[in-house]
């Protein structure tokens, strides 16, 4: 699956700088504080996770973005009086749209709120005796603020801070949320 994102990202750029369209690309690694106080007992109130984010420039300070990032964390239960461990993947996939506001000549300021969609399992085990598994797909919305330094025409270093959300239900009843407060660190270049 990550070969065709891949092969679709090389096209995409591609393609774009032919058409001599505005593109920007953003690497960002972030702290995620889990808005799921449960998940955030099992592995940890810090979640590291990468994320890249695409951009198109519409207009002159208006773009349409898409973002993947993923996790992929192993944790312990300890509540139930046993070692149980547990492990967690999570992808996520978001569009949406943002403004950009030039604040000096190499500082800009990004604001961008969009949908995002979260594909995830969860497996508790005992041993290698698998108890619990549950997976699957869930929607919800991103809120995004970035502030940059753009230290050529083409290339930027970015603090970021932004919040997504996304809740479900299991077939126990169990109420899960998904995402949190986010904050992180990025590179960035432009076409």
């Amino acid at each position: 699956m990550r070969k065709i994102y891949l092969a679709m990202l090389i096209l995409f750029l591609t393609t774009i700088s032919y058409a001599k369209i505005n593109v920007f690309i953003d690497i960002s690694t972030s702290f995620l504080k889990p808005a799921d106080t449960e998940y955030a007992k099992i592995y940890g109130d810090k979640i590291f996770y990468p994320e890249i984010i695409t951009g198109i420039k519409l207009f002159k300070d208006i773009y349409i973005f898409g973002t993947y990032g993923f996790i992929n964390i192993k944790g312990d239960i300890i509540d139930i009086g046993a070692e149980v461990n547990a492990s967690s993947k999570q992808s996520f996939i978001s569009f949406g749209i943002g403004y950009e506001f030039m604040a000096k000549k190499k500082i800009s300021l990004k604001i961008s709120g969009g949908i995002v969609l979260i594909n995830y399992e969860e497996r508790a085990y005992l041993s290698d005796i698998l108890l619990d598994n549950y997976s699957g797909k869930n929607t919800g919305y991103k809120l995004d603020m970035g502030l940059f330094y753009n230290f050529s025409n083409n290339f930027n270093i970015s603090i970021n801070a932004g919040y997504f959300n996304s809740q479900n239900t299991t077939d126990y009843k169990k109420k899960l949320s998904f995402g949190g407060i986010k904050a992180g660190v990025g590179l960035g270049i432009k076409f």
